[in-house]
């Protein structure tokens, strides 16, 4: 029996890795946030100073790939594999403020997750600046 190299355990658990990981980047797969956060409701009220921190989140640190405008296409979107969601979009806009927290915070593929980045309260201001994207269609 041939004695296996340890090195072949690493490359097979890399490997392995890469290809569970190919679900939350596959476009043909639809990023879908579990049920229960759609029940989730913005824990910030609405106001001026709420979306206009959240644009200034959003203008440093989301326009790269989802464009000034949100609509996918900032300078970075181009070498992404999958395209930056349109955040003026009817499909984005329909979604729930907890289902666009929950992709915020968790990330997929080339979004990272922003859970540590930003505090819950910048997170949920960037949900009502998305919600604000909805007019620059």
């Amino acid at each position: 029996m041939k004695k296996q190299s340890k090195l072949q355990y690493p490359i097979v658990l890399a490997l392995s890795c890469m290809l569970a990981s190919s679900a939350f980047t596959d476009p043909q797969i639809p990023w879908v946030a579990p049920e229960a956060v759609n029940k989730v409701e913005n824990a910030l009220p609405h106001s001026a100073e709420v979306v206009s921190l959240g644009k200034k989140l959003y203008e440093s640190t989301c326009w790269t790939c989802h464009g000034l405008d949100g609509k996918g296409d900032g300078p970075a979107a181009a070498t992404l594999r999958v395209k930056p969601a349109d955040h003026t979009s009817l499909k984005i806009q329909s979604e729930s403020d907890g289902a666009i927290f929950w992709k915020i915070s968790t990330g997929r593929g080339d979004m990272q997750a922003y859970n540590k980045l930003f505090t819950v309260r910048e997170r949920w201001a960037l949900v009502h600046y998305i919600r604000s994207l909805s007019s620059k269609r």
